[in-house]
């Protein structure tokens, strides 16, 4: 994709908004579609460290991944844990129900 968007830079004669951007963003998904996600948050935090505190949903959708990784590993005690310490603390019903329906599934 980095490629893609270099060359059309070149062609266009548009700057290249934001190239080390997406070397970031590129290191982000191959994290977390590796099972990585401490890793991608903590890519996260270097790139942009207040965006898990302002995006709640994306904070709770990364926990929530982080969460079915541990349980995928069989670590069930610590994603317990995990869950009660780093995902309940997110559950809104009032303002956020879905998140209580999708951790709900995730435990059963």
């Amino acid at each position: 994709f980095k490629e893609a968007a270099e060359q059309f830079a070149r062609e266009s004669g548009l700057p290249l908004a934001d190239a080390a951007g997406i070397d970031t963003r590129n290191a982000v998904r191959t994290a977390i579609q590796a099972g990585r996600i401490a890793d991608a948050v903590s890519m996260i935090n270097d790139a942009d460290p207040e965006l898990l505190d302002t995006d709640s949903q994306l904070t709770f959708e990364l926990r929530q991944q982080q969460l079915v990784e541990l349980l995928r590993d069989g670590r069930d005690m610590e994603g317990i844990r995990f869950a009660r310490e780093e995902i309940v603390p997110l559950l809104d019903d009032e303002a956020h129900p879905e998140r209580t329906r999708l951790f709900r599934q995730i435990m059963a």
